[in-house]
């Protein structure tokens, strides 16, 4: 699984929906790569890029990019993720250990569920396409297994906890149940030391 096949992967998924387009979500945007990459690449009408950091002024500046300045799990950044709500494709390259990433990301969206539940919104468009890139704490190849083996042990609840939450809010579902596919790869982009989670949502 290279950069490129991602890339397809991304703009086959947009070209397959029937229906309205999400939003993009860019979670530790700064300076703006996964942005620029969704709004040109992908051709998202609008992406939420949010980073306590400030984004490139090319980024920064283009149509359709909501630059929401602050930590994900604030409530400020809680409602405006849910102002422009639903998502079709969520990507992170935050540097963030792994295993800080993962809740705080739940944490947040499941935050923004409860806003939405109170409304008709909904927070994903199914299907709905995850990319989580890890920053695993590195001294030696075999520690750097030892996180890549407790990142596989812990991915599949958390990723189980958001398909929960595109169950609940996609309305075309009538609460069947969300498939989950993903894979850990070492997109050309990683360093030594990351690795990428891919996954998709669907029906």
């Amino acid at each position: 699984f290279d950069d490129e096949h991602l890339l397809r992967t991304l703009a086959s998924l947009r070209k397959s929906k029937i229906g309205p387009i999400g939003a993009g979500l860019d979670i530790g945007a700064s300076p703006g790569g996964w942005t620029q990459v969704l709004h040109h690449k992908v051709k998202l009408p609008t992406v939420v890029a949010v980073d306590p950091g400030v984004l490139a002024k090319r980024v920064d500046e283009l149509p359709g990019v909501i630059h929401l300045r602050g930590e994900i799990t604030t409530k400020d950044v809680v409602d405006g993720i849910a102002k422009y709500a639903p998502y079709s494709i969520v990507v992170c390259d935050a540097c963030v250990d792994a295993h800080n990433l993962l809740p705080k990301i739940i944490e947040s969206l499941e935050g923004v569920n409860k806003i939405l539940m109170e409304s008709e919104k909904s927070l994903f468009i199914l299907p709905l396409c995850l990319v989580l890139t890890f920053k695993m704490p590195y001294k030696t190849v075999g520690s750097l297994n030892k996180n890549l083996e407790k990142l596989s042990n812990v991915l599949p609840e958390y990723l189980s906890r958001l398909a929960l939450l595109g169950c609940c809010c996609s309305r075309e579902n009538d609460g069947g149940k969300v498939e989950v596919r993903y894979k850990i790869c070492h997109l050309f982009a990683n360093s030594e030391s990351e690795r990428s989670v891919i996954s998709t949502f669907s029906m």
